[in-house]
């Protein structure tokens, strides 16, 4: 505090996303009347899908429920592999999408899949995926909307290990119930809005997983339409961030007088 406090005071206004970060702040020396609960400019940047269709890539596949698996770090995926191994007993068409977060990973996890009994192709061999084929492994870039646009169920990584979670807003907007680990400490606020809305659940273990996604993947579809329009009313709900954080930076610009 001693060090931060007085390069706060020289600050107009702290825009928070959240009232804990607003504490935060104010416990380094921020005073009252220069914090402000904004929200979080994250629910501005994700476009609502409007599509049901699954794409192209994955029209062979069309009639299977597709698990999509999210940027996990090392350690996740091993887990992810033993509940799509139990989740295969009760679905055996279910398709698991696998992406790693990091590319210098890709290797790494093909080999993983390799050494189960499951047939697993890579995203970067094929622009038409086999059909007969239980694990995808997401070796491109650019393409998580590709994939969250053909999921049932998304899990999003990072949170099975100490690495807080990443964000679970660009599967939300598709419409897809998300599920995660207990590590989601980058994106509390985050995951405290879908969880309450029952839009995304944060699991203890291994156990707990398996047994959420189960139940998300046995959902009706009026109960799927419900929670599609849910997530539309909660995207729209919490938007509007950027335009709140524009009217309060004009508010510091001093007006011109020519």
């Amino acid at each position: 505090r001693a060090l931060i406090e007085p390069a706060l005071n020289n600050v107009s206004t702290i825009a928070c996303r959240s009232q804990q970060d607003a504490d935060h702040f104010h416990l380094l020396g921020a005073k009252d009347e220069q914090l402000m609960v904004s929200g979080n400019i994250k629910f501005d940047v994700v476009d609502t899908a409007t599509s049901t269709e699954k794409p192209s890539a994955l029209s062979i596949n069309s009639n299977r429920q597709v698990f999509v698996v999210a940027s996990t770090h090392r350690g996740e995926d091993e887990i992810i592999l033993k509940i799509f191994d139990a989740l295969k007993q009760a679905f055996p068409t279910l398709l698991l999408i696998l992406v790693p977060r990091h590319p210098e990973r890709f290797d790494e996890v093909f080999d993983l899949c390799q050494n189960t009994s499951f047939i697993t192709q890579r995203r970067s061999e094929s622009l038409n995926l086999d059909k007969t084929c239980d694990i995808i492994l997401g070796d491109s870039l650019g393409e998580m909307a590709l994939w969250y646009s053909a999921a049932d169920v998304v899990f999003i990584g990072g949170s099975l290990v100490n690495t807080g979670g990443h964000n679970p807003l660009e599967a939300t907007a598709f419409g897809v119930p998300v599920v995660s680990g207990p590590e989601v400490f980058n994106f509390m606020d985050v995951f405290g809005v879908l969880c309450e809305a029952n839009l995304a659940w944060v699991e203890k273990d291994q156990k707990a997983l398996q047994t959420q996604i189960t139940r998300l993947l046995k959902l009706s579809n009026d109960e799927l339409a419900i929670l599609k329009q849910d997530a539309k009313n909660v995207l729209k709900k919490h938007s509007g961030v950027t335009d709140r954080l524009a009217l309060e930076v004009a508010k510091h610009i001093p007006k011109s007088t020519s």
